[in-house]
Formats: C-alpha cells, sequence, structure tokens
C-alpha cells in the first residue's frame, strides 16, 4: 500500500510539474507559441485541479484507488494523445472565467484593498507595541540608574 502511494505520488511530481515545469521552459526559450498556449492552459488546469484535490485529498482519500485515479487523471492532462488540460480548459474553465470574470476581478480586488488595510492596521499596532516597550525598558533603565 504504501509502495503504491509513493510510486503514485512520484508519478504526480514528475509528470504533473517537473515534466511540464521543463517543457514550458523549452517552450519559452525556443519561443514556440502554440506550446507555449497548451503548457499555460495546462498550468490554469493544474492551478483548479490543486485547489480541487486540496479538499480531495481530505474528504475521499479513503476512496479505493484514488491516488492511482489521480496519477491516471494527470497523465491525461499531459499527454498529447489526449490532450486532457486544453480540453477540461476549452470546455469548463474558460467559459467559466469568461462568464464571472467581472465577479473574480471585484473580489481580487476587494481582497487586495482587505490585506492592504490590515497589513496597515497591524503595522501601526506593531509600531504602538514597540513605542512602549521602548518606552518601559528606558523607565526601567532610568529608575535603576537613580
Amino acid at each position: 500500500m504504501v509502495l503504491i502511494y509513493v510510486l503514485t505520488k512520484a508519478v504526480c511530481t514528475v509528470g504533473g510539474l517537473l515534466y511540464p515545469a521543463y517543457a514550458s521552459f523549452k517552450a519559452l526559450e525556443e519561443r514556440r507559441s502554440e506550446e507555449l498556449l497548451t503548457w499555460l492552459m495546462f498550468w490554469i488546469v493544474m492551478g483548479v485541479f490543486t485547489a480541487v484535490e486540496f479538499v480531495a485529498d481530505i474528504v475521499v482519500f479513503w476512496f479505493p484507488f484514488y491516488y492511482q485515479l489521480k496519477m491516471l487523471f494527470i497523465l491525461w492532462l499531459i499527454l498529447p494523445q489526449t490532450q486532457g488540460s486544453t480540453y477540461l480548459y476549452n470546455t469548463f474553465i474558460h467559459p467559466t472565467l469568461v462568464r464571472h470574470e467581472t465577479e473574480i476581478d471585484g473580489m481580487i480586488e476587494k481582497v487586495q484593498t482587505e490585506v492592504k488595510n490590515t497589513s496597515v492596521e497591524l503595522g501601526k499596532r506593531g509600531v504602538e507595541v514597540l513605542q512602549k516597550a521602548a518606552i518601559e525598558s528606558i523607565a526601567k533603565v532610568q529608575a535603576n540608574i537613580s
């Protein structure tokens, strides 16, 4: 059981990440725009898959042959004979993103604003804590000198 998990994990990592990363590099280096488009679609699909996988690994890890099915899915995504990532991107992901693009952009903008505001607020609190600690330290030093 452990050996099967290790083997499927290795195939998923090499087939789903390392090979596509190197193939993307080669397409960039050789300026092959058609391949770049294919690999960019793959990375978008892989991003969606990774988000789904995060939940699936928690919820359905117990399902028989789960890891083997995941490995086969990743191979289906990358193999040029199947063009799984291109199919998923063109059939599901692209239409969904186009349909919800305005809402997604709005959510991203809102989150960026919230992160910025929270960071500024936390920074102010941090400065206040440091100022208070410095004043207390100076007061202690002065008390010890007196």
